[in-house]
């Protein structure tokens, strides 16, 4: 099915890390949409500043040709320095009468920037504003932005991987540091730790992770406990293939792809209600829920899932229903045909 129109993807390289490039790298896998009426204009990227600088400077340049050959350009965006770096290819692709989507890649962090100025105009430029859940959508709404601009698409799951070689193992991985939660996971575990000798916690991410390293020592259970840093490719992919249960314990989030990972791998999911899965998580449905910075409620239910297989393997059900179905990349790509469908 092709899209009758020729969109321009803005953002981060691909190759990055990130909810950004994760979205950019699903659309890879989108079986109705053209794919050769697709292209990417990556203006940041990780790595030094040199390097940075040249993929800035490549982008800045490659905009003023590239923007004229689409009818859309489709910004993925979070506020701060990115709007900084698109905001000049914002206004071009203005000039160039070239329809413009803005995608928010933030969540509940947005109202931490309602008297950003800039964002403001972001918005108010835009034809249309992309959210990564409906919860967000009231926060665009308060800033003044019509609710018809508005519209929210869901961050699609990686392909479903079975694997029934599933060993004890609690996973958590992120950026630890106080949003996420690395240390309630850690007082909530420790809590438990002796009552289930068989199971293990590893937790792989970058950040605070001497200072996770010397909770655990303190709490004296580094037998049960690993911290490695963070993980890629074949080794993230083990991980998440051996793990049973996934631990998500963050205060804001957009729409965590851990989580999206989490239940492509059929993984049981222990969570706080972080940004958008306030839309999706039912406790004892689809998650077992619990406050952030709760250890206590985290142990209460870490116990539940560690002592019932049965509860696991039914939680481990909805997470590959939950992957397959409302977050599969068929449910994302019909969502961007029909917002590149309305707004030409």
């Amino acid at each position: 099915m092709k899209t009758a129109c020729r969109v321009l993807q803005v953002g981060v390289g691909r190759q990055s890390r990130g909810g950004v490039s994760s979205f950019l790298q699903g659309i890879a896998r989108f079986r109705k949409l053209n794919l050769s009426d697709f292209d990417f204009l990556e203006v940041q990227g990780s790595g030094g500043y040199l390097t940075k600088f040249k993929l800035l400077f490549s982008g800045f340049v490659k905009t003023i040709w590239r923007v004229p050959l689409h009818d859309i350009v489709h910004f993925h965006s979070t506020p701060g320095n990115c709007l900084l770096i698109q905001f000049p290819i914002l206004l071009y692709s203005k000039l160039c009468f070239k329809k413009v989507i803005v995608h928010i890649h933030v969540g509940n962090q947005i109202c931490h920037y309602r008297t950003s100025k800039l964002f403001y105009l972001f918005l108010r430029l835009a034809d249309r504003v992309v959210v990564l859940a409906k919860v967000f959508e009231a926060s665009i709404h308060n800033m003044g932005i019509s609710p018809h601009k508005v519209s929210t698409i869901y961050n699609p799951a990686p392909a479903i991987i079975h694997s029934s070689n599933k060993s004890k193992i609690l996973l958590y991985a992120a950026f630890m540091d106080k949003n996420k939660g690395y240390d309630t996971v850690i007082r909530a575990f420790a809590r438990i730790a002796s009552d289930f000798p068989a199971w293990r916690l590893i937790m792989a991410g970058t950040g605070e992770t001497d200072q996770a390293r010397e909770l655990v020592k303190q709490l004296g259970v580094e037998k049960q406990i690993e911290i490695k840093e963070w993980v890629e490719k074949e080794e993230k992919h083990d991980l998440f293939m051996k793990a049973s249960v996934y631990c998500m314990a963050s205060e804001k989030e957009g729409f965590p792809m851990s989580v999206l990972e989490a239940w492509a791998y059929g993984l049981a999911l222990v969570s706080t209600t972080a940004g958008g899965l306030v839309d999706v998580l039912e406790n004892n449905k689809n998650a077992l829920v619990f406050s952030y910075n709760d250890s206590v409620g985290l142990s209460r239910q870490l116990w539940r899932i560690f002592q019932d297989e049965s509860l696991r393997l039914r939680l481990s059900e909805e997470s590959w229903n939950m992957a397959q179905n409302v977050f599969s990349s068929d449910a994302t790509e019909d969502s961007l045909l029909k917002l590149y469908g309305e707004i030409m």
